[in-house]
């Protein structure tokens, strides 16, 4: 395999002005290092897209009128998108597949999850904000346990894991489920500000694979994350592999666990370096709940993702439609329901200097493109797709589910239900595994 930098300024980088940032900002641990430079870096990608706008395009990005038209937009864009998506049952066998990675998804997230801080977006803002455990250090042993009270299962069935994350280090848990002969691996979602910057390093990098046959581009911090990830469990797994090799290896997570997740599989699917395919076990399937943009488009639609990994996606869910392009597209779509330029031309006239005409800026405006204007490769979901989404006027909270392409998620619908709309509780309840 062969990977390259390309594009966005990365927030990983060796630059040493990045790493001497972080180092005395956050101090000389690598967890603390990585923590920092991944900050400067997003710090740096954030400025560099200001940058590039003209003053009318900065305006209107704190014009809260503007914001609310694109809204009103979007509401009626994200109902015909539905639309357009017709419902089908799933297989019993697919959704009780499903339902079993959702249960390993949840327990990922140890102790905030078991004590009931992610059912809703304000429980789940309130415990981040006031406790400094979900923020940047955490109670592993709690997680642990909690871990197991969710899964239902004993230490012993634990080959390895992993309880409290760092940056491009997510928590994580290797465990040997014997009544249903599987293999699970799940990666946790973002919970503490760690998680959150893993997010941030959003350089494309190439990724070749499957002897050059397979290609295209990945989210850097994912795939980092996912090489680290199987430097950490490949011997134990691959042992237990040998001692169980009739068990299937499931793979799963939420949010940037599914990113990770969907990577990380793409990976075992194949001998690399010595590892042996799904580390051994007779076959790897993986689930993503949220699975995030995390690869170009061949490779997101490729056979082999397509047949071995699965994104679900609720409704408004910003992170799966998430990407550098789409945000920046995003910014550019605001521009065209903001009047800063309008103004701009007013303040303009009355101080007697050329100004265009308000008609001139409507045309303008009418010519303007964000989806061209928009910088990077578009990124998507890896995999098949399942879109869960209730139609107008559908009562109910499950979600009729509705199969679709990862380039279906190709805009971000900007509503104030789009954070909410991510909680894993959302997605199992829409799925009737939650009340």
């Amino acid at each position: 395999m062969a990977v390259c930098n390309k594009g966005n300024v990365d927030p990983s980088t060796d630059d040493p002005g990045h790493e001497t940032l972080g180092v005395n900002v956050f101090g000389n641990s690598e967890k603390f290092t990585n923590f920092g430079k991944a900050f400067v870096g997003s710090v740096n990608i954030f400025f560099q897209h200001i940058k590039k706008r003209n003053a009318n395009q900065v305006l209107a990005l704190a014009d809260v009128t503007a914001w609310y038209a694109l809204r009103a937009a979007h509401i009626d864009e994200y109902d015909k998108h539905v639309q357009e998506l017709p419902p089908q049952d799933l297989p019993e066998e697919e959704l009780k597949d499903i339902q079993y990675a959702y249960t390993y998804a949840r327990a990922a997230y140890g102790k905030v999850m078991h004590e009931g801080y992610m059912n809703d977006a304000a429980h789940l803002m309130f415990a981040t904000a006031t406790s400094a455990g979900f923020a940047l250090w955490e109670d592993s042993t709690g997680n642990e346990d909690a871990f197991l009270a969710m899964a239902k299962l004993a230490r012993q069935d634990v080959v390895k894991w992993q309880m409290a994350g760092e940056t491009l280090k997510p928590a994580y848990a290797c465990i040997l489920d014997h009544a249903h002969k599987r293999a699970v691996l799940c990666i946790r979602g973002t919970l503490t500000l760690h998680d959150a910057l893993t997010n941030t390093v959003a350089a494309a990098v190439n990724y070749i694979c499957f002897d050059h046959v397979l290609g295209g581009t990945v989210h850097k911090g994912m795939l980092t994350t996912s090489r680290w990830l199987l430097e950490q469990v490949s011997s134990e797994m691959v042992e237990k592999a040998k001692a169980f090799p009739d068990y299937e290896l499931v793979v799963t997570g939420h949010s940037l666990g599914a990113g990770v997740a969907s990577i990380t599989t793409l990976l075992l699917s194949q001998d690399e370096d010595g590892r042996p395919r799904a580390f051994g076990f007779k076959g790897v399937r993986g689930i993503g709940f949220a699975t995030p943009g995390v690869a170009s488009k061949d490779l997101a639609l490729c056979d082999v993702a397509q047949s071995r990994f699965t994104s679900l996606c609720f409704e408004r869910d910003m992170i799966v439609r998430l990407c550098v392009s789409k945000t920046d597209q995003q910014c550019y779509e605001v521009c065209k329901h903001s009047k800063a330029q309008e103004a701009t031309e007013w303040v303009k006239r009355m101080a007697g200097k050329s100004a265009k005409s308000k008609d001139e800026v409507q045309r303008e405006k009418a010519v303007f493109d964000p989806c061209t204007a928009a910088d990077g490769e578009r990124h998507y979901p890896m995999g098949k797709s399942l879109f869960l989404a209730k139609s107008a006027g559908h009562a109910g909270t499950t979600c009729p589910v509705r199969p679709c392409s990862a380039t279906d998620f190709d805009k971000i619908f900007f509503h104030e239900r789009m954070f909410a709309d991510h909680i894993l509780f959302e997605y199992g309840r829409s799925l009737g595994i939650e009340q």
